[in-house]
């Protein structure tokens, strides 16, 4: 079983980058659809790389296990929480001409795709009632995000020389969002980073701490949350693999009641989990 926080980590470098964005929703799994998390989950972040190197829905859960891969997540910086409303009209899918209307319009894209998917629903394929549901945004959120692998292992090995090639050249398979696809990212690689343990018992710590290492006295005011840890490969697509209570600030850092930081670059003292 790995430890969380990590006391050790499975490789001397951390490939590090920042992730910011004006808007980010990382759902949160125990709420309604529309509430987000504050921090990136570590199972999103996971998710987020491997669009980059374009790895599927599914093929990527096992890179991601603690003993193949730990991650940092640092928030940097955002503007709170935001509400947006969405409008929801729900349609019935047919084909029958009754159901089917050609927009009016002067805009001659729009008239060409309307035309395309053969008109667009009226009041007849209305399914249901209007809703404008309410949904939580993270406002102009910045993060840092160190990788370690398990260079030893072939799975992790291979992800993460994709992964390096892919930041170093400012590209990526598929489009990086911030939990959704209304949410595009921007990536700062920084490169890969050394790593070293800090020798202290009581470190302080710049990113996200699981809570059960957390000194609340000698921090500053934090935030905590609980968040999906890691997913399997089941038959029938992914299954939930544990949860972990993550305590962060963007305005204070944390104290460790244990010996889990490490340095990066000797810029920041971070944690992985």
């Amino acid at each position: 079983m790995t430890a969380i926080p990590a006391h050790e980590v499975p490789d001397d470098t951390a490939v590090s980058l920042t992730v910011s964005g004006r808007w980010a929703h990382f759902r949160n799994i125990e709420g309604t659809l529309n509430r987000t998390y504050r921090l990136f989950p570590r199972t999103t972040v996971a998710g987020f790389l491997a669009a980059i190197v374009g790895r599927g829905r599914d093929e990527y859960y096992e890179v991601f296990q603690p003993d193949r891969t730990q991650l940092a997540v640092t928030l940097e910086a955002h503007e709170g929480i935001h509400t947006m409303s969405r409008l929801h009209l729900g349609t019935r899918n047919s084909s029958d001409a009754k159901e089917l209307t050609l927009s009016k319009t002067d805009d001659p894209a729009a008239e060409a795709l309307t035309e395309t998917m053969g008109g667009l629903p009226n009041e007849e394929a209305i399914l249901g009632n209007r809703q404008r549901p309410v949904i939580h945004m993270v406002r102009n959120p910045t993060y840092t995000i160190d990788v370690a692998f398990n260079r030893d292992d072939e799975q992790a090995r291979a992800f993460r020389r994709d992964l390096v090639e892919h930041l170093s050249n400012g590209t990526s398979i598929y489009t990086p969002y911030l939990g959704t696809a209304e949410c595009l990212a921007r990536v700062t690689y920084h490169g890969e980073l050394p790593l070293q343990p800090v020798d202290d018992e009581a470190p302080t710590i710049d990113s996200a701490l699981p809570v059960a290492a957390v000194n609340p006295a000698a921090s500053g005011s934090f935030t905590v949350e609980k968040h999906p840890y890691n997913m399997v490969r089941v038959a029938n697509g992914r299954r939930l693999n544990g949860t972990v209570s993550v305590a962060f600030s963007d305005e204070t850092d944390l104290v460790a009641t244990e010996a889990c930081g490490f340095d990066v670059d000797g810029e920041r003292t971070v944690a992985f989990y």
